[in-house]
């Protein structure tokens, strides 16, 4: 589904991406099960709860999934998102995040910047992903680039890049991400008193833990 664009030009506003096109190996080394898949106790799966988060909080929002990532596509079907397909999931992390931001810059070239989320996040409350995108719209031109939630003073997800950005967020590879983007430019912790931005889903264990955060 492609949402709406404004003929791409629209401005002053922060577009949302979603990371879903990981293999979750730490939840399951073989493979047989895609942990974004797994069921939270309401009956969501994991990324459709992270991506129905970011649909709440901002006005357009892109997913990337595998190339053949068919069963999370069709978890997503309902939410108004732009699915963007990463042929280099195997890559890593940094290829997903290169991969959607190319795609989020020919889409809206004019976009303030763009917030990064995680697909096994599903915590994070719609008013956190706000809050962090409207600190990086209130940003002076001369202020950090890059605002991240934080909770107890301890940096989470998401975290919005100014669109000054895009040729580095585009250029990564492997599976670093983009923490080394990140020490390289100004960071700004915004504390959210949201424990959900620490809270991810790595193992089944951890999914046997899950404490539901109020939205």
């Amino acid at each position: 589904m492609t949402i709406p664009t404004a003929n791409g030009l629209t401005s002053g506003m922060v577009v949302g991406l979603l990371l879903a096109s990981g293999f979750g190996r730490r939840y399951d080394a073989a493979g047989r099960r895609n942990k974004l898949l797994a069921r939270l106790p309401d009956g969501q799966t994991l990324v459709t709860a992270s991506a129905r988060a970011l649909c709440n909080a901002l006005e357009h929002v892109a997913v990337v999934v595998p190339s053949r990532g068919t069963l999370i596509e069709a978890a997503l079907s309902d939410l108004p998102i732009l699915v963007v397909r990463n042929a280099r999931a195997e890559e890593g992390m940094g290829s997903s995040i290169a991969v959607g931001i190319a795609a989020l810059r020919d889409e809206f070239p004019k976009a303030t910047g763009w917030l990064i989320a995680l697909g096994d996040m599903p915590f994070v409350a719609p008013r956190t992903i706000r809050s962090i995108a409207d600190a990086l719209l209130a940003r002076s031109d001369d202020g950090p680039s890059i605002i991240a939630a934080s909770f107890d003073g301890r940096r989470g997800h998401p975290v919005a890049f100014s669109n000054m950005h895009g040729d580095e967020l585009s250029a990564l590879n492997g599976d670093v991400g983009a923490s080394q983007l990140m020490r390289a430019h100004r960071l700004r912790l915004v504390d959210c008193s949201d424990a959900g931005v620490l809270q991810d889903i790595d193992t089944p264990e951890d999914l046997t833990r899950v404490e539901t955060y109020g939205r």
